[in-house]
């Protein structure tokens, strides 16, 4: 195995960051309240998503891996973008992770780590709209990559906000109907419930999104550049 840990983040990821520092806080406080009750089983549960990997922790885990003779290294930048790049390289067969993000950068194998432990089994490289039963998956797998990296922004990445009522099924939905991100927010923009809902700069944040995903720095092993 090579264990790949996050370099430096994106700058746009700014917004991203901040809410997940108040969703923490937020949590430790649920946590800490369900334990002064006596309450094990949740406050687990809210504690669990309080966590924070600060440099100390990180040191730890790779002097671990030191020890045991497992390979690590540390992206430039996101972990998802570097370890898409060894994949593609054909340094690593698949990929392990908690982050669905991995579709995104073209990773066709991935074991997506659940919270007890299992993981689930995505194959794009074999999977066709036959293999699986929901209409929405259907759809997605139908999809060219960039339009679903289209598809992710319009839900919500990590470099921008999504609009108020579209989830993933419905960022699915809209982007088959419409070909392409900007045809969606042309017909979104069409629709009352959601004129408002749009920032004005929404199209140039869809941009900066797409070129963070498509043009991501990463670490070359074999030429030991970027």
């Amino acid at each position: 195995p090579i264990c790949v840990f996050d370099g430096r983040y994106v700058g746009k990821k700014d917004e991203t960051i901040e809410k997940r520092k108040k969703m923490k806080e937020e949590n430790k406080k649920k946590g800490m309240e369900f334990l002064s009750q006596g309450n094990e089983e949740e406050a687990r549960k809210y504690l669990s998503r309080c966590i924070i990997i600060d440099d100390r922790i990180i040191t730890v885990v790779m002097n671990a891996l030191h020890t045991k003779n497992i390979e690590f290294m540390v992206a430039p930048y996101e972990s998802d973008s570097q370890i898409s790049k060894l994949v593609h390289l054909g340094i690593a067969d698949f990929a392990i992770t908690e982050d669905s993000d991995l579709i995104v950068y073209n990773v066709k194998v991935v074991l997506k780590l659940c919270p007890d432990g299992d993981c689930d089994f995505i194959d794009l490289s074999k999977w066709t709209p036959s293999d699986v039963d929901t209409a929405y998956l259907k759809l997605f797998l139908k999809m060219s990559h960039i339009n679903r990296v289209e598809t992710a922004i319009l839900a919500g990445s990590d470099y921008n906000s999504s609009i108020k009522g579209i989830g993933i099924k419905k960022a699915i939905k809209h982007l088959s109907d419409n070909k392409d991100i900007n045809g969606a927010i042309k017909h979104l923009r069409g629709k009352q419930t959601f004129t408002e809902r749009i920032p004005e700069d929404y199209e140039s944040v869809v941009l900066d999104s797409k070129l963070i995903f498509s043009f991501a720095t990463i670490y070359n092993p074999f030429n030991k550049g970027l």
